[in-house]
């Protein structure tokens, strides 16, 4: 009976996986429409992953109105000033990833409230404060990464601490740190820039498990910029 009971748990667990997963591609796909309405009114250009604005910080998916002495889980945003908003309106309600537990006494907000889940490549978006790169100049859009699964495992802002790590949104997919989220039975839904959708695994050696029942890491080595560019 135990046997059975542990079975239909993890039953229960795995195809709850799997339907966050399908409703997580789907808001990727209307994330990727909403881009390339943008790219086509804006001569190929990306939006910008973060930059300085009347009022605040622009990121890619809102305007941060707070000033930078407010503390996380306090801050403004304010989605409708951002880039991609009118585009995204237009295609249709995107949701925040369901596979991110925003329930869990483990997570840590860092605006009002949660924004998505998703991260930005960001070296299609200037990085900090520089230039957005041409869809035209990438060598394969379908080999590069466009928006994907993230988060991030904080350990230095309160209330998170070291012996108390907490899960976080994160916005950016980089070469360096870990910040896809694998939420969906382990594995990451990343979406190209040709609008496609795939689920990876951690590449193997990157993997945070610091926060109980989350896992961050990396589909790829550190330093490497395979499908970033």
């Amino acid at each position: 009976m135990a046997l059975l009971s542990a079975l239909t748990v993890g039953s229960w667990k795995y195809f709850r996986g799997s339907a966050t997963r399908a409703v997580c591609s789907n808001n990727l796909r209307q994330l990727s429409s909403a881009t390339n309405l943008y790219l086509s009114d804006n001569n190929g250009f990306f939006p910008s992953y973060l930059k300085a604005a009347p009022g605040g910080r622009m990121w890619w998916f809102g305007l941060e109105t707070a000033s930078g002495s407010t503390a996380e889980g306090s801050r403004d945003l304010d989605v409708t000033k951002g880039p991609l908003y009118p585009y995204i309106d237009e295609v249709g309600k995107i949701e925040v990833c369901p596979g991110f537990n925003y329930g869990s006494s483990l997570w840590k907000p860092k605006f009002k409230g949660a924004s998505y889940g998703y991260g930005y490549n960001w070296i299609l978006g200037g990085r900090l404060g520089g230039m957005p790169m041409n869809v035209g100049t990438l060598r394969s859009s379908a080999g590069v990464i466009l928006y994907g699964d993230c988060g991030q495992v904080n350990t230095f802002q309160a209330p998170a601490s070291a012996s108390n790590p907490l899960i976080e949104e994160f916005y950016l997919i980089n070469e360096t740190d870990k910040t896809i989220h694998f939420c969906h039975n382990g594995r990451a839904n990343i979406l190209f820039v040709d609008g496609h959708v795939e689920s990876f695994k951690p590449y193997s050696g990157t993997e945070d498990t610091r926060v109980r029942g989350e896992i961050t890491g990396r589909i790829t080595p550190k330093g490497s910029l395979d499908m970033l560019r």
